[in-house]
């Protein structure tokens, strides 16, 4: 399959300065695939001796760590941002296929712009051409059908008679492809003339380009992803195939690596097509293309491709131990895949790797985050992040995979999915759909008969048969009958967990380890090796099986073992992976063996040369044990990946594994609410008034004593997860079965709801009860936002000196009372009458990442240093006295998730974000902001500023608007109050009012670009008046603000940039 050739050309010259540009802010579709693989890219440029620039504003992204790049722009990657960047640094070349869509977009801007040409920058790697050439999705289907290859027929349309006539040649059902002025694309498919009619209608009202295109629905989808460098030699790197049929967003879909249901001859033609593909666009580094497969025929579709890093990339990076960022630089800097030598074989990489495992990934949806939310999957898509699998069957790496989601299933089998309509949840599937395949088995439906409703290939559903009739078998037995040696090791080979085999047999998941470990059933550790065991490999990256013979590797016997954080989620994303990062090369640089155990694949820490040894496992504490038992290492720190190694502390600790730093009692004193109450009045630190309710009634009887609002969230969960305010006692019974649902059978704790309270936050490390260093951040917006969707600002910039003062007393007796060592965070409220503590986590913070960027200081590498006993030394606070002042900003993703209200509350809806550093407030925050995804307003500001005393508070600003020239346009009583306070404003109608002008007639025109849309309060009814108008501001790509505080400092904000513009430094500049 390799094929090679010299192309004659001259070699260029070696790259002196690199500019790199980042993502952004983690968002639904580009998620952490860039970081890792520009981390990896950045460190081969090191190796090399080439010095890199980059330009991200993503402080939680590992390649933004202190040492990694020459120097680091925490700006927004717009060409306004990056011009003045590459005046100051001069470099000579850029790599445009790391950073996604934000990234190439700037690019193609600076390109057009001229800069790249007149600052003498190369584009290194695949030429810009190509890479317009596969985002042009008309000129790229063209330029394939020149060549042979099978493409959709598409055209571009530009009315409705337009699609008429293009369905003529694509028939029904068709894909129509949508995208707007800023980037955002949509696909849905269309089986009628009717909905294609509407779809038109609302695409052209909005002034999307719009695509229909054929569509091969049902078909089979793989994707191969390869490498070539610039002699012509070009390496399959894999085959990957979903499980889902086409249809279903790749994103979307459960995907198997290598794909095992292709005959010999599809395998081969489907490659030999990529690599003509990747020949004739005259690739260099990597490249992905993804086919339709007709299941009943010969035919294949090439669907579409990339040039660009992708999640696909990623995958195949994983699943293989091919490193593809770092290869990627490489072909990209001249050096042939021939003349580089894998390191875990010894081989060079221009041989296609070969398997004897199965990789299995399977997405992470929190479609309960967003109760409006449709469940539905398809063409776009919704999931947040994803787990990585690897076993010897296929039935292994599945149900290994569900349980990595962290999303609460006990793997394919023993779960409690019940369905209404087992058919139309296959044909019409939700995040759910895997399970109503499960439900069928259950109820005896054939293998034909499942893939003719889901499009499943009978293969994988024969697979998933044969877990169903192990969880028969298993659930026969009666209770005391002890079970068969031969019936568990079965068990385990189809990946039931010791959970799973408890809950079909009666027994304790204690008593299922035991009587497994009496019987001598244990995994096997292999390695994820590349030639299949074909050469003597010497590989890091590790999994256990049931299905092994002998371990590949022999125990450590020292070092720590390092919990991550599993699949990114709302509430869980890159910032615990940039402090595991911290932590492995912590441990490394002590002279530790570092062990890490997490199966993300987009993260920075599933990159095997960060650690000495990487299990791509579960996050449970069946594994977490297997693997100590093991490997034997001194400890396990599980401060540094959030709250799921956070959950299995104490439950370590009972079963005699170490912990290091705080003891897991400690931890589980601060989580369990009460407990942690108890705590805090024995120390005389105030909170606000709360129960652990057990009971509807309990939780009525503290409702009529404290009265409203209430607070109402479950125990041990993190990123405020069905947490709710109840106003009222209609919404009390609503919220309290939501929590009840998070935790069956756990009380739920209710506190008093403190309205117009600031919300102010420390984040430290300890060491035996003493603070070492401090840092203490305030929220713009007030308490009632969560802390992840909040504004934040470091230092704390507007509280009072006596208002610090309390909270560092409280902090420290809270170490003291336990015995903290390693990082905490304490979230604090603060009125006039003094602060109150809300909260306690005896972990790194989602802060940690941004806190360490603004002071230069890691807190993780201080707090991972003193938990391994090492010596630390407490930090003065006059060295954290900076001219400078940090703001981080949360990254939503709305416009992915249609029908979402946009009002930020108390359980957290961002899927990352974005921090940046200025001279000031207003400074940091509008680049913030800007990083976000904000744009400088130039045409009319909508305002509909909510109760009356938001009016108020507003009128200064909006007094401010008008003197920097902008057009003001309000809602009728916004207008009204404006108007009478001597303000000039434009009165409109609201969009369900028949009157002229109306909002949305000018949001659809283009006439608005800034909609600030304040609710009255955070009642639901309230919440649902004006809807319309964030939801139109949403679907047009309107930024829009719906805080008060937050609009007001926009506007404070924007008149600082008219008046005296932004800075713009490195993080290497600021002290």
């Amino acid at each position: 399959m390799n094929t090679a050739s010299t192309t004659g050309k001259q070699t260029p010259p070696t790259p002196e300065k690199v500019l790199f540009l980042g993502s952004g802010g983690q968002k639904i579709g580009p998620s952490g695939e860039f970081d890792a693989m520009s981390y990896q890219a950045i460190r081969a440029l090191a190796h090399a001796g080439i010095r890199t620039i980059l330009v991200s504003p993503n402080m939680t992204a590992v390649q933004t760590s202190a040492g990694t790049a020459d120097a680091t722009y925490f700006v927004p990657v717009t060409p306004e941002f990056v011009k003045p960047v590459i005046e100051r640094e001069h470099p000579d070349s850029i790599l445009a296929s790391f950073g996604g869509r934000t990234s190439l977009s700037c690019i193609r801007m600076l390109a057009n712009e001229g800069i790249l040409e007149s600052q003498g920058i190369r584009i290194l790697g695949t030429p810009l051409e190509t890479l317009e050439l596969m985002s042009d999705r008309i000129g790229f289907c063209t330029r394939m059908q020149a060549n042979g290859i099978p493409v959709p027929a598409v055209a571009q349309v530009r009315c409705f008679e337009d699609a008429l006539t293009a369905v003529t040649q694509t028939g029904f059902p068709c894909l129509m492809r949508t995208s707007s002025a800023s980037g955002d694309t949509a696909s849905a498919v269309y089986n009628d003339r009717s909905s294609l009619a509407t779809a038109c209608a609302q695409a052209f009202s909005r002034r999307h380009t719009v695509l229909i295109e054929q569509w091969f629905g049902g078909w089979k989808e793989i994707e191969a992803v390869i490498l070539r460098d610039a002699t012509g030699t070009c390496v399959p790197v894999c085959l990957m195939e979903n499980l889902d049929p086409v249809g279903i967003h790749s994103g979307e879909s459960i995907t198997v690596i290598p794909a095992l249901t292709l005959s010999g001859a599809d395998r081969e033609r489907i490659k030999t097509v990529a690599l003509h593909c990747a020949h004739e666009l005259s690739i260099i580094g990597e490249a992905s293309f993804r086919f339709a497969a007709d299941p009943t025929s010969d035919r294949f579709i090439l669907l579409e491709a990339s040039s660009r890093i992708t999640r696909s990339s990623m995958l195949a990076s994983r699943a293989t131990g091919y490193p593809i960022g770092t290869l990627a630089v490489q072909t990209a800097l001249g050096v042939p895949l021939s003349k580089i030598p894998n390191p875990q074989t010894e081989a060079p990489f221009c041989q296609e790797p070969s398997f004897d495992y199965i990789a299995v990934k399977t997405p992470r949806w929190d479609m309960d985050k967003f109760g409006s939310l449709d469940r539905h999957i398809g063409a776009d898509i919704k999931s947040v992040g994803e787990a990585l699998a690897f076993g010897r069957t296929f039935a292994e790496a599945l149900q290994k995979a569900l349980r990595m989601t962290g999303s609460g299933f006990r793997g394919l089998a023993c779960n409690s999915f019940r369905f209404k309509d087992i058919r139309e949840e296959l044909a019409a599937p939700t995040d759910l759909r895997i399970f109503a395949v499960y439900e069928a088995l259950r109820e005896h439906w054939s293998n034909e008969r499942i893939h003719t409703h889901a499009g499943i290939s009978r293969h994988f559903i024969q697979c998933m048969r044969e877990i169903c009739d192990t969880e028969r078998k298993l659930s026969a037995y009666k209770p005391q009958e002890r079970i068969a040696p031969e019936d568990i090791l079965q068990a385990k080979k189809q990946g039931f967990s010791d959970a799973q085999i408890a809950a079909c047999t009666g027994l304790s998941e204690e008593e299922a380890r035991a009587l497994r470990k009496e019987y001598g059933i244990l995994p096997s550790v292999k390695q994820i090796d590349p030639s299949a065991g074909e050469l003597s490999a010497k590989n890091c990256s590790l999994y256990l099986t049931y299905s092994g013979i002998a371990d590949d590797i022999v125990p450590s016997g020292k070092g720590a073992l390092v919990l991550g954080s599993g699949p990114f989620h709302v509430g869980s994303s890159q910032e615990y992976d940039w402090c595991c990062a911290s932590a492995l090369k912590t441990i490394r640089t002590a002279g530790k063996t570092s062990i890490m155990i997490n199966c993300n694949p987009e993260a920075a820490t599933t990159d095997p040369a960060l650690a000495d040894r990487l299990y791509f496992e579960e996050l449970s504490f069946e594994r977490v044990s297997d693997i100590y038992e093991r490997e034997q290492p001194e400890g396990v720190l599980v401060s540094m990946g959030g709250q799921i190694p956070n959950n299995l502390a104490w439950r370590l600790e009972k079963a005699h594994i170490p912990i290091f730093g705080t003891s897991g009692a400690h931890i589980d004193q601060a989580e369990d609410r009460n407990k942690f109450g108890e705590l805090l009045d024995l120390l005389a630190i105030r909170q606000p008034a709360w129960t652990e309710a057990s009971t509807r009634e309990d939780a009525v009887l503290f409702a009529q004593k404290e009265g409203f609002p209430l607070l109402v969230r479950p125990s041990y969960v993190s990123s405020g997860a069905a947490m709710s305010v109840a106003w009222d006692m209609n919404s009390l019974r609503t919220v309290l079965k939501r929590a009840i649902d998070v935790h069956p059978g756990q009380p739920v704790v209710l506190s008093r709801y403190e309205e117009n309270s600031k919300e102010i936050e420390i984040d430290a490390v300890a060491d035996k009860g003493e603070i070492l260093v401090y840092a203490i951040s305030e929220h713009i917006e007030n308490a009632g936002v969560h802390s992840g969707d909040a504004t934040v600002v470091l230092p704390a910039q507007r509280i009072y000196l006596s208002t610090a003062k309390a909270i560092k007393k409280a902090a420290r007796k809270i170490a003291r009372a336990l015995d903290i060592t390693g990082p905490f965070n304490i979230q604090f409220l603060a009125k006039s009458e003094g602060i109150q503590v809300i909260e306690c986590n005896l972990r790194a913070s989602r802060s940690f990442p941004f806190c360490s960027n603004v002071f230069r200081i890691d807190l993780a590498e201080i707090a991972v240093r003193a938990q391994l006993g090492l010596p630390v030394s407490r930090i003065d606070s006059a060295l954290l006295d900076f001219d400078h002042v940090g703001v981080r900003a949360a990254q939503f993703s709305h416009s992915r998730l249609k029908g979402t209200d946009a009002v930020p509350g108390v359980e957290m809806t961002s899927t990352g974000e974005v921090g940046c550093i200025g001279r000031g407030v207003r400074d940091a925050f509008l680049k913030a902001f800007l990083s976000a995804g904000f744009r400088i307003p130039h045409k009319k500001i909508l305002l509909s500023t909510g109760p009356i005393e938001d009016k108020v508070d507003f009128i200064t600003s909006a007094r401010k608007l008008r003197a920097m020239g902008f057009e003001l346009v309000a809602s009728s009583g916004t207008a009204r109050f404006l108007a009478h306070n001597g303000i000039d404003v434009q009165a409109l109608a609201w969009p369900l009012e028949e009157k002229k002008p109306n909002i949305a007639d000018l949001i659809r025109k283009g006439d608005i670009d800034l909609v600030i849309n304040i609710p009255k309060n955070n009642r639901e009814s309230e919440l649902k008046n004006d809807f319309s108008v964030r939801a139109l501001a949403i679907e047009y790509g309107i930024p829009l603000i719906t805080n008060i505080k937050i609009a007001k400092q926009w506007t404070d904000s924007l008149e600082w940039f008219y008046a005296r513009g932004v800075e713009i430094k490195s993080r290497e500049e600021y002290s």
